[in-house]
């Protein structure tokens, strides 16, 4: 990594191997792969919360909620790939 020292008004401001904005992380070297495993770490959690809250095990109910609860998420700054 290459290794900028940027001050303002004398102030060092400090290097950071990511950063978050509007929701989407953005990596030092720009590759997708830590906003990618966020995504999928919270896709998983909200499937998760959905097969413990729900008691019917009713597909329809499950993917119902699952396109509510889950599905708008991961497709949130989704810039390409296939469709659900």
């Amino acid at each position: 990594m290459l290794e900028h020292n940027v001050s303002i008004a004398g102030h060092k401001l400090p290097t950071l191997l990511s950063c978050r904005d509007l929701g989407v992380t953005i990596s030092h070297d720009l590759k997708p792969a830590e906003h990618i495993g966020q995504m999928v770490a919270k896709a998983y959690q909200r499937a998760n919360i959905i097969l413990r809250s729900f008691l019917s095990r009713d597909v329809g109910s499950l993917d119902r909620a699952f396109d509510v609860y889950v599905w708008p998420m991961v497709e949130y700054n989704r810039s390409s790939g296939p469709n659900r």
